[in-house]
């Protein structure tokens, strides 16, 4: 029997981890002796990332216990886990902290827990309480992996975990499938269904719109670019903030430069139309987003969170700016020095390109996860 994986999300929308598994989906179908059954847990029942999944890789979708209480909702997941006993349990970040409880209660080895960063409530600082919770919580897990140096130093000595059970995973991702030469039929039909030039310039941002990425940062810096440069704004993305950056945009003095397009899949011809990519987050670990505009040969602004400017090559640190109130007019300021020189977005693309080919391939990344994976499950 092919072994069983059930992932637990706090929600099944399309963001960063989302994406990283459904991706995972596929190629660990290969690198696993036996292609595993896959199962998808979202907690708040919102499970829009099902559209994302490869359609090859079946999914079972398993119902979310009834909201509740924090002991209430452990108690109902722990029944769950006894029931299917999965091979392999594979829970994200803290809203998932109440299934790490009942597997510990359960006493289940098999289990692998990710964290991909922080929510608005601990962007700026970590809640003590929380950090309690987490060493307590995943002392029996067999891994805890991490996309970041940043998390895996708050992880080790925040949380106290013990670094055998820490895992340093950074994201991957196949950089062909977002080479420039490859989208640029697609990204002329893009700029004409939003009615731009050839030549207009456009900043584009990717990402799950909710607050702690920011966006409102993002329009701030708009609004502080000078208008005759004539430049357009494209957020790819949706979520809960979307409704509040909408009635921002309507505050704007050039409303109508500002597009929010919703989430788009494919996205790899969404980064072609882009002069430049940025970033506004409040909090980052090691955003994809980031890693497929590097592969797009985009020059980058944005904010220095998480391993932000680890990722990118040093001739980017001028463009990345504070996350705090100055961060708007810095923000701006780069969008101005990047659309007024086109031969500096070219040198900057080439390197970020090149940055990602060489340090983040999907490959090595799917290596790395088939291995803690099959380790877990006892080598099965």
């Amino acid at each position: 029997m092919p072994p069983t994986f059930l992932h637990i999300f706090p929600s099944f929308v399309p963001g960063g981890a989302q994406q990283r598994v459904a991706r995972l989906a596929a190629a660990l179908a290969e690198a696993l002796p036996e292609a595993p059954q896959q199962a998808v847990m979202a907690l708040d029942g919102c499970t829009e990332a099902e559209s994302i999944w490869p359609r090859e890789v079946p999914l079972e979708l398993v119902p979310a216990p009834p909201p509740g209480g924090s002991l209430s909702r452990t108690v109902a997941l722990r029944t769950m886990l006894a029931a299917r006993a999965p091979d392999l349990l594979l829970t994200y970040n803290w809203g998932s902290m109440d299934a790490v409880f009942a597997a510990r209660s359960l006493g289940l080895s098999a289990h692998v827990h990710h964290e991909d960063g922080f929510n608005a409530d601990e962007a700026a600082v970590l809640k003590p309480r929380r950090n309690w919770a987490r060493r307590l919580a995943l002392a029996t897990a067999h891994r805890l992996v991490l996309p970041s140096t940043t998390l895996y130093t708050i992880a080790r000595d925040r949380w106290h975990l013990p670094e055998r059970r820490l895992a340093l995973i950074p994201n991957g991702i196949a950089s062909a499938d977002f080479a420039p030469t490859e989208q640029r039929g697609t990204s002329v039909e893009l700029r004409r269904s939003l009615g731009l030039g050839a030549e207009t310039p456009v900043i584009g941002t990717v990402g799950h719109l909710r607050p702690v990425k920011n966006h409102a940062r993002l329009l701030q810096a708009f609004s502080h670019l000078d208008a005759d440069l004539g430049a357009q704004l494209v957020i790819v993305g949706d979520g809960p903030e979307r409704t509040s950056l909408e009635a921002q945009r309507s505050q704007l003095p050039h409303p109508e430069r500002v597009h929010l397009v919703g989430h788009q899949d494919p996205c790899a011809p969404w980064y072609c139309l882009f002069d430049l990519f940025t970033l506004s987050s409040d909090s980052e670990q090691m955003p994809v987003s980031l890693l497929e505009a590097m592969a797009a040969s985009l020059p980058v602004a944005s904010t220095a969170v998480g391993d932000v400017r680890e990722m990118l090559p040093p001739i980017q640190a001028p463009y990345l700016c504070d996350a705090d109130a100055r961060g708007a007019r810095q923000l701006a300021a780069s969008f101005g020095t990047l659309i007024g020189n086109r031969e500096l977005r070219g040198e900057l693309g080439t390197a970020n390109r090149a940055q990602v080919v060489r340090n983040y391939d999907f490959g090595v990344m799917v290596a790395a996860y088939a291995r803690v994976y099959r380790e877990a499950m006892g080598d099965r």
